[in-house]
């Protein structure tokens, strides 16, 4: 598949010895802090050392994004990773027929499939064109100076006055910070990409015995599909070769969606369960993204949070560097929260709406957690 774009802005092999920001992290939620921050005229480098052109799941963005990326000068960096427009979802949940929800009767209108590759890299570049100074390395040590804060990456040395935690769920910064992760019940994303040979490629999710599948349509013909699942059912899935088709074989309405053939890659998984920082920000750094809060890509606001918090986080930095007051660091951490508290209500009482296999693992776990797990 032609990624535009990528490859087009190569990383640094020298990192400054100096900065206002280190951005830890360039998927979204630190490509868009960095473009945030270098265009308030701050001295921005964004390290990371994940291949740009590495497949990533999480390539559904909602229309709601569309106001957010259009104040942040961002829209025609998305529109420039060439997206296709996904017209609404269907969905099994609570019964066996699909039932369609189409986005024409949405205010915020038609949301988007990305080629996630694709869409990171614009975002990078987008960083990169207002001055942000793009390097590859891994982050080896931190600690706090009279100087700043100081980082080791890639063997070299480099002090700044802010530090963004963009790292996702590794949270590279804010546990050598001290802070606490919490995290929801465990769940599993088994996931494949292959040739999309389907005219529908509207997202699709399908509720079944073990746990739930999820489908799309993405740009350039290829189709992604994910099961999510507890962790012995996953290693049951993984351990047969042909596990993973076996597992969509049994469903109603996925394995018509997919068809699993040569073109498709290996599965992959990944820890999907939710979890949040307890102290989302501290003395010169703050977290972004999955680093600050992580969802359950049930409820589809895994990338739209990245924008938003990339967003919000780096305002408030340039607010606190600007005025030192850390007004903007306290409304974050707030808003985090509420954020936190209104996912896990929607998230709880959906899950409880399927009920035809409530006595089955995977639903009596998710059955049995309450709307707030923050205690």
């Amino acid at each position: 598949m032609d990624r535009i774009g990528v490859g087009r802005v190569p990383p640094q092999a020298m990192i400054p010895g100096t900065c206002d920001v280190l951005v830890v992290g360039a998927g979204p939620a630190g490509a868009v802090a960095a473009h945030v921050l270098a265009l308030g005229g701050l001295k921005t480098v964004l390290v990371d050392s994940v291949a740009a052109d590495e497949p990533k799941v999480g390539e559904s963005l909602p229309g709601a994004a569309r106001a957010m990326l259009q104040s942040a000068g961002l829209l025609p960096w998305l529109e420039r990773s060439s997206p296709q427009t996904n017209i609404g979802n269907l969905s099994s949940w609570g019964s066996a027929p699909l039932i369609a929800t189409d986005f024409i009767f949405d205010p915020q209108g038609s949301g988007w499939h990305l080629d996630r590759a694709r869409f990171d890299q614009c975002l990078r570049e987008a960083a990169v064109q207002e001055g942000a100074i793009l390097c590859e390395g891994r982050l080896r040590a931190l600690s706090s100076g009279l100087e700043g804060i100081q980082a080791t990456i890639a063997g070299q040395q480099i002090v700044a006055r802010w530090v963004i935690d963009a790292s996702g769920k590794s949270r590279a910064v804010a546990r050598r910070m001290g802070a606490t992760r919490k995290r929801d019940s465990p769940l599993i994303a088994l996931y494949a990409w292959g040739k999309n040979r389907h005219p529908d490629t509207r997202s699709v999710v399908e509720a079944v015995a073990d746990g739930w599948w999820y489908t799309a349509g993405l740009p350039g013909g290829a189709r992604v599909a994910a099961l999510h699942v507890l962790p012995a059912q996953a290693a049951t899935v993984l351990r047969h070769p042909n596990g993973f088709a076996s597992a969509m074989f049994k469903s109603t309405h996925i394995q018509h969606y997919c068809t699993i053939d040569d073109t498709w890659g290996s599965v992959q998984s990944t820890d999907a369960a939710g979890s949040w920082l307890t102290q989302s920000h501290g003395s010169h750094w703050i977290a972004v993204g999955d680093a600050s809060i992580a969802f359950d890509p049930l409820s589809s606001q895994g990338l739209f949070n990245a924008i938003y918090t990339g967003l919000r986080g780096a305002q408030a930095v340039l607010s606190s560097v600007r005025t030192g007051n850390s007004h903007q660091l306290v409304q974050y951490g707030i808003r985090l929260k509420e954020i936190r508290e209104a996912y896990r209500h929607q998230l709880v009482e959906y899950y409880r709406q399927e009920r035809r296999w409530h006595d089955l693992p995977f639903w009596r776990n998710r059955h049995s957690e309450r709307p707030s797990s923050e205690s």
